[in-house]
């Protein structure tokens, strides 16, 4: 049986991963408590790379392989101490307004923004719509699994393609350390391998959205070319009113950024790696 065959619990942690996790999640902020995560990863058996079938955010369902892709492995220790603000921000959008929360996942890895965004809306108490965009084989086969395993399957739109500013196909590699860093390459190289193109206004048609309550964009540096054929040819209706953008921790001042910006975008936050961008006053 194939992992990804073998239902949901058959991968359920043993008693001293559960309890090693449920102390990570106890833990507080500052270097004492990172340290104590660190040594409860190990002590649930996280460098062994799984997988784990746990529950996050409360009720949605995945399988995590944390050896090997850091979003799995930070929300394997623990999911309250991943990205917060970012977290927060989505909670915040979600219990703001009414009608369907509509959520733009472009990069979605093995879904955790997606997850989290739904498990807001279901806070909120406000239906569930997103798109999931997705290329990378492995990544797509674990979001996939994650979003059935969770019931979410007629609420997300799994868009198995990268973002680009026109339909085409393309090559993509990963650096081999972190299976999440996958990214469009310029050439043909020793491991990379071909994968279709799409405008984001494709993933927004195949969900079925009228609109966008907030956009999650990391796709490793291929963000401008995506975002800014989306803003010339998406009508304004469809422009994101929150859009989490990947930004590292140095200067803000780069190309998709700028390019938001200049289009009624405001810096809303930043979180450790992201920056938050609300349209408007």
């Amino acid at each position: 049986m194939t992992d990804d065959a073998a239902p949901f619990s058959t991968h359920a942690p043993s008693p001293l991963a559960a309890a090693a996790l449920a102390l990570s999640r106890r833990t507080g902020s500052g270097r004492v408590s990172a340290l104590v995560r660190s040594l409860c990863y190990r002590a649930a058996g996280g460098p062994g790379g799984g997988p784990f079938d746990l529950e996050i955010f409360g009720s949605q369902r995945v399988r995590l392989h944390p050896r090997g892709n850091l979003c799995e492995k930070r929300v394997f220790t623990s999911d309250l101490h991943w990205d917060t603000t970012e977290r927060d921000f989505i909670a915040a959008s979600a219990a703001s307004g009414t009608g369907p929360f509509r959520f733009v996942d472009v990069g979605a890895n093995v879904g955790l923004y997606t997850l989290w965004a739904r498990a807001a809306a279901e806070e909120a108490g406000r239906p569930f719509r997103a798109a999931a965009v997705e290329p990378q084989p492995e990544m797509l086969r674990r979001l996939r699994f994650n979003i059935e395993a969770s019931g979410a399957s007629a609420e997300i739109a799994v868009c198995p393609w990268a973002a680009t500013d026109v339909a085409k196909t393309l090559r993509f590699g990963t650096d081999g350390i972190n299976a999440g860093t996958g990214k469009i390459l310029d050439a043909e190289e020793a491991g990379s391998y071909a994968v279709e193109g799409r405008p984001l206004l494709d993933a927004v048609t195949a969900a079925g959205l009228d609109g966008i309550d907030v956009m999650k964009i990391d796709v490793e540096g291929a963000e401008y070319p995506a975002l800014d054929a989306f803003f010339r040819t998406a009508d304004r209706s469809l422009w994101p009113r929150a859009i989490i953008i990947e930004a590292g921790k140095g200067d803000l001042d780069q190309p998709p950024i700028r390019l938001c910006l200049a289009k009624g975008y405001r810096l809303a936050g930043r979180g450790r790696l992201n920056a938050i961008l609300a349209l408007g006053a």
